[in-house]
């Protein structure tokens, strides 16, 4: 993911200047350990292996990992069992290389990460993912040594097994007001079904595809709330607190080749601040 050269120049002056340690001593003091972070990473490619990896060293040092069965207890409980702030490493779009590159690097430092999939991605034709990519805005980077561009079953139970699989609608739909009952049922009830046909467990998390203001609809919140799921995600980064709603989860976007300054300023609580206004219209516009 590429970053914008006013945020590059941001994160450098919180660095040198010290914001991000304020903000994250600021974070600290206010909340303890009782809060959650949820990030979301896209494509995994072949060469930023090793920066990812730096990325997992951080967050195992500060954070700890979190399944669906924590965030539950930590909704009905209000309190964070683990020593550390928990952390939702999340991976949208189904893409291989969150496959053959996350996947075994989460293992070895011991995160749970949460895929979540369009299936109509999964079920295209191998040669034509990449134009399924392209005209879905799947941002994808086909490494020579790769067959395919989308997971395949096979691969997405195995994730099942110990990692949370989650929809991500069926087409990568970013959801339009003008969108009738029967094309949200598709890519909400039907992406859901389809995936616990697949992986033979319940799917309780949703995440919205795309992240733009005019993309959190009113009509599709209420079916993802009337259709079993127990989350629902957003990109509008904030933290996660015992009583934020389940299905307001604000995730911060991360890439897997940013340098680690730039990965503490998006997790320090600046971005939080910034996007507080379209997080708030966001969700006054879904709950009113």
């Amino acid at each position: 993911m590429r970053v914008n050269r006013k945020k590059i120049f941001l994160s450098l002056v919180c660095k040198v200047s010290g914001i991000s340690y304020i903000f994250s001593l600021l974070q600290r003091f206010l909340f303890g350990s009782d809060v959650i972070r949820a990030v979301n990473y896209h494509s995994i490619p072949f060469e930023t292996k090793e920066i990812f990896r730096k990325h997992l060293i951080y967050f195992s040092k500060y954070y700890t990992s979190v399944k669906e069965h924590d965030l539950e207890m930590f909704f009905k409980t209000g309190k964070w069992h683990k020593k550390k702030p928990g952390l939702i490493l999340s991976f949208d779009d189904g893409i291989k290389d969150n496959f053959d590159i996350a996947y075994p690097l989460l293992e070895e430092y011991g995160f749970t990460g949460w895929f979540f999939v369009p299936t109509d991605f999964v079920n295209t034709a191998v040669n034509e993912q990449l134009d399924f990519a392209k005209n879905k805005q799947i941002e994808v980077k086909m490494d020579l040594k790769m067959d395919r561009v989308a997971l395949n079953w096979d691969e997405i139970n195995i994730l099942a097994k110990n990692h949370v699989v989650g929809s991500h609608t069926r087409s990568h739909y970013r959801m339009e007001e003008t969108a009738d009952n029967e094309k949200l049922k598709y890519e909400i009830v039907q992406s859901k079904n389809i995936l616990e046909e697949k992986i033979g467990k319940e799917v309780i998390s949703f995440c919205w595809v795309g992240g733009e203001e005019h993309t959190y609809t009113k009509k599709a919140f209420q079916l993802i709330k009337a259709s079993n799921y127990k989350f629902g995600f957003m990109t509008n980064t904030s933290l996660i607190l015992k009583n934020t709603s389940p299905f307001l989860l604000d995730r911060t976007n991360l890439a897997s080749n940013w340098p680690l300054y730039l990965i503490r300023f998006q997790l320090c609580g600046v971005l939080d601040l910034l996007y507080r206004k379209k997080r708030t219209r966001v969700h006054k516009h879904l709950v009113s």
